[in-house]
């Protein structure tokens, strides 16, 4: 009242749930993020709007070694190595001043004293109105991604000089199947140039047009099922020779199944198909004499049970044309002592059964002997089904006409 006295108390009651709340929601946010810097290999650390650092970083101080007062402001670079401490300050200084992402590499002194490259990121982060308020930034130690990805290319490095270094012709593929890389030797031997090799065209500019097909739907098959892939080509040399060649490639794959490359090889096996082709010439001229042999003597046994001459006649013209694979055969004996001849027996193919006699295509005679050793006429063949008459040929008729 007017003398002071307490005459009444008015009690106001405001609700502050939310706003508690919310500072409970905000604490736990913080302990949270803490937390995870704290058990975070990264070392992770903020700044003010213009870069400089005020708060403390207990993981650059564990990483590093330096005090809270050796890091803060601009004395985070006194870990950083010197020779990228001048790169490292500068793309700090633009990130902040064109306030966009900072993103780099360097290396940083750990407490052992031993340099580490680290990947280094941070981020602005705004008020509302668009502002900076701070950035928060981490720096991750890639020193062992570095070594291994540094020790994968050297491995490539010594890879590639031993297939450029190599006679044999060495390929590479992606996983899709396009050729990406052909060693030198190949170069050599097809007279192009490594642009004209990696063109789009690659290796089916130099191989035979016969084996396109077959080789690009090999190729296609193996990338399709991750398969092996091998076969014979053929390829043409510099100066226009085309040489029999074995080509092969496998699949590599990563340490996690994934196909990653295709390495192949081509061989020279020119010589080898050449010794193959006459091996198979040769047991192939084998298997004919034996089934000759074998057709001789069984004109033999037909022979000497024939009744007459003619029917001599008659079995011998076919049985030359059965052997000699001819169109045409002809037995002629003599007619008295003074050479003349008449004809026998003659067997013609239906290519003569026409009104109109085709022209004959060669013919091989060889004279008959009678056992006294007295020529009595001649045996003929003519018009081959394939190729021209043989030395095989004439001794085969030859023997024919003395049984």
């Amino acid at each position: 009242d007017e003398q002071g006295r307490v005459v009444e108390v008015m009690l106001m009651h405001e609700d502050i749930s939310e706003r508690v709340e919310s500072d409970e929601t905000l604490r736990l946010s913080e302990e949270r993020f803490r937390s995870l810097v704290t058990a975070s290999a990264q070392m992770v650390w903020t700044s003010d709007k213009d870069g400089v650092i005020i708060e403390d970083s207990p993981s650059w101080r564990l990483f590093t070694g330096q005090t809270y007062e050796e890091w803060k402001g601009s004395g985070w670079l006194d870990a950083v190595h010197p020779d990228d401490r001048a790169r490292a300050a500068s793309v700090w200084n633009a990130a902040v001043a064109a306030r966009t992402i900072y993103q780099t590499d360097y290396r940083v002194r750990r407490a052992d004293g031993e340099y580490r490259w680290t990947s280094v990121r941070a981020v602005p982060l705004q008020h509302q109105d668009g502002s900076i308020r701070e950035w928060i930034g981490t720096n991750t130690d890639v020193t062992d991604q570095r070594r291994t990805g540094e020790a994968l290319r050297e491995n490539e490095r010594r890879l590639r000089f031993m297939f450029d270094s190599m006679q044999q012709k060495i390929f590479t593929a992606t996983p899709e199947g396009s050729v990406d890389y052909f060693n030198p030797a190949y170069n050599l031997f097809t007279g192009l140039t490594p642009e004209q090799l990696s063109s789009r065209e690659g290796w089916l500019q130099f191989m035979h047009p016969d084996e396109v097909e077959n080789s690009v739907n090999s190729w296609r098959h193996s990338i399709a099922h991750g398969e092996p892939f091998q076969l014979e080509q053929r390829f043409r040399r510099a100066e226009g020779q085309y040489r029999w060649h074995l080509s092969g490639a496998v699949p590599m794959h990563d340490e996690a199944g994934r196909l990653v490359a295709w390495i192949g090889s081509t061989t020279d096996i020119h010589e080898v198909k050449i010794v193959e082709s006459e091996l198979a010439r040769r047991l192939q001229t084998e298997r004919r004499h034996s089934a000759v042999l074998a057709k001789v003597a069984s004109a033999s046994n037909q022979l000497h049970t024939a009744a007459s001459i003619d029917d001599i006649a008659r079995e011998v013209v076919g049985i030359v044309r059965d052997i000699l694979e001819v169109h045409h055969a002809v037995i002629s004996l003599n007619a008295d002592d003074s050479g003349t001849k008449a004809i026998n027996s003659v067997s013609r193919s239906d290519k003569y059964a026409g009104a109109a006699q085709p022209p004959m295509r060669g013919a091989l005679s060889v004279p008959l002997k009678a056992h006294d050793g007295r020529t009595i006429g001649s045996l003929t063949a003519s018009d081959k089904h394939e190729g021209e008459f043989t030395e095989e040929d004439e001794a085969i008729l030859t023997q024919l006409a003395s049984i």
